[in-house]
C-alpha cells in the first residue's frame, strides 16, 4: 500500500512540475508585423534600419531594430548592429473614431533605464492584416525621428531572430 501511495505522490509531483513548466512559457504571439526604413547617402548605416515586431497575446509589445547596413550579419546575441527590444510596451484593443482599433504605446529606455521616446499608435485589423507607421529615434532620447510602414499579422514569419538578419542583412 505504501508503493501505491509513494508512486501516485510521484505522478502528482511530476504532473504539477509539467502544468508549472508550461505556465512559465513566453506568451505567445498574436500578431509579427516587420518594416524598413532606407534612405540613400553617406551616414545612412546607422539610420536605415529593418524592425522586427512582435505584439503578444498577453498586451506586451517588443520591437527589435536592426540596423542591415552597419556590416553584421553575425548571431543576434552578440551583433552589435541588432537591438533586442529596441522598443516596448503594450497593446490593447480599443474604439477609436467610432471603428474597433488596436492601441499601441511603445518606448524606448535611455541608458539610465527612464523611457524615452514614447509613442502611441492606432492600427486597424483587416482580416488578421496590421499596419501602421512607426516613428522611432535615431538616437534615444533625442528628437531626431524616422519612420517606417510595418505589415504583418498572425502569420509568424520569424521565430528566430537570425533568420530576420539573414533576409534584411545588407553587404556593402
Amino acid at each position: 500500500m505504501k508503493k501505491v501511495i509513494a508512486l501516485i505522490l510521484a505522478i502528482a509531483m511530476i504532473l504539477t512540475l509539467a502544468v508549472s513548466a508550461l505556465a512559465d512559457e513566453a506568451p505567445a504571439v498574436k500578431w509579427q508585423l516587420v518594416g524598413v526604413h532606407a534612405e540613400d547617402g553617406e551616414g545612412t548605416e546607422w539610420v536605415n534600419a529593418a524592425f522586427l515586431v512582435n505584439m503578444y497575446e498577453d498586451g506586451t509589445v517588443e520591437v527589435d531594430r536592426f540596423l542591415f547596413r552597419a556590416g553584421d550579419n553575425s548571431d543576434f546575441a552578440a551583433n552589435q548592429s541588432y537591438q533586442v527590444n529596441f522598443m516596448t510596451g503594450t497593446w490593447e484593443m480599443t474604439e477609436r473614431d467610432g471603428l474597433e482599433a488596436v492601441k499601441i504605446d511603445v518606448h524606448c529606455t535611455d541608458e539610465n533605464g527612464a523611457e524615452a521616446n514614447a509613442t502611441t499608435i492606432y492600427a486597424y485589423e483587416n482580416f488578421g492584416e496590421l499596419s501602421f507607421e512607426l516613428s522611432y529615434p535615431v538616437i534615444v532620447g533625442m528628437s531626431y525621428m524616422r519612420s517606417a510602414e510595418l505589415e504583418g499579422g498572425e502569420e509568424i514569419k520569424y521565430t528566430d531572430k537570425n533568420a530576420f538578419i539573414a533576409d534584411y542583412f545588407k553587404a556593402e
